[in-house]
């Protein structure tokens, strides 16, 4: 696969890819066409980083999902892992997640199904198992996605954080090896991607999510991650789709009357 040329037909093409299933040459091959299109949306990551980070990252499981135009053009991805972890003494599975779009293939609802089927999949193969997905999102977008379609979601604004909560998100964040930006605040970490392309809405807006993240991690343009924990119950995937039909809806209605 390769990257070359710009569309504007947002209508793409998907292929996953499950990194347990295919050869090292496939991977190195496949890393740098991603990092050309990763490079394209975000900086702060040399190639062996981002290969590192995305391919190498010492998950149970990695799957990527990529998106492409009707020229075939590589346009944007979406990868997720999820790692077993000893965490405190108790067994848990980890989900993380990356993804990245051409400004121009941008829509709300890209990577909903994959990442919800993934997510749902796994906690149905393994009713019992504690399960969280782990972030640490760099921009107000993504923070904004999981405080709207998740009940349970930590931190977020008029919530206190349960004790418990802050100590697994923090040692699941230090087990990973993300640094701190600063040693007393453990909920800022030192990511180093920032979006190319920031949007003047994002800085104006007055969401309360977008301003609650904006003001606990006011460094996000300097490629600092807030850490969020979300855990992945029943009760917390399934509340996700009737969001998803409202927000679709009030987009199509929006959208019209424009």
């Amino acid at each position: 696969m390769s990257v070359y040329g710009g569309s504007k037909d947002t209508r793409l093409s998907t292929q996953t890819i499950d990194l347990s299933k295919v050869s090292c040459a496939f991977v190195s091959r496949f890393a740098g066409d991603l990092f050309a299109v990763h490079d394209r949306i975000f900086a702060g990551l040399d190639e062996e980083s981002f290969t590192h980070y995305v391919f190498r990252s010492g998950a149970t499981q990695t799957k990527i999902r990529v998106y492409r135009n009707s020229e075939n053009m590589l346009v944007g991805y979406a990868a997720v892992h999820h790692y077993r972890k000893e965490v405190s003494g108790q067994p848990v599975t980890v989900f993380r997640a990356e993804a990245g779009f051409l400004p121009e293939y941008r829509a709300h609802g890209r990577t909903f199904y994959f990442y919800t089927f993934e997510l749902l999949k796994y906690r149905l193969l393994h009713p019992t198992q504690r399960i969280f997905y782990l972030g640490m999102l760099v921009h107000p977008s993504s923070y904004l996605v999981f405080a709207r379609y998740f009940h349970e979601i930590y931190p977020k604004h008029g919530q206190e954080i349960p004790e418990d909560m802050r100590r697994l998100m923090q040692d699941m964040a230090d087990d990973f090896g993300i640094p701190r930006v600063e040693p007393g605040d453990p909920m800022i970490r030192r990511v180093g991607w920032t979006t190319r392309q920031a949007k003047q809405y994002w800085i104006n807006t007055d969401d309360p999510d977008v301003v609650y993240f904006r003001k606990r991690n006011p460094g996000y343009q300097k490629g600092h991650g807030l850490l969020i924990i979300v855990p992945i119950s029943f009760a917390n995937l399934l509340r996700v789709f009737p969001v998803y039909v409202y927000e679709h809806l009030r987009r199509r209605f929006t959208a019209r009357k424009s």
